[in-house]
């Protein structure tokens, strides 16, 4: 029976876990700032289009 040789670099679970909540909550982030520009962009997007719909679209059929 051979004892497995232990890992070298071998850090306690919590520094582990630390690691791994600070990366989740960073990827939240991040994800949660992409939606929120893309919700901006989609609301800016359907007022420009109403704008163009009800003024501008009148007037280049008029012209």
């Amino acid at each position: 029976m051979k004892r497995r040789p232990m890992p070298k670099k071998a850090q306690p679970p919590t520094f582990k876990k630390a690691l791994n909540s600070v990366k989740v909550s960073r990827a939240q982030r991040i994800a949660s700032w992409i939606e929120n520009r893309i919700e901006k962009w989609h609301i800016t997007r359907i007022i420009l289009g109403c704008v163009h719909y009800y003024c501008i679209a009148p007037r280049e059929e008029l012209a």
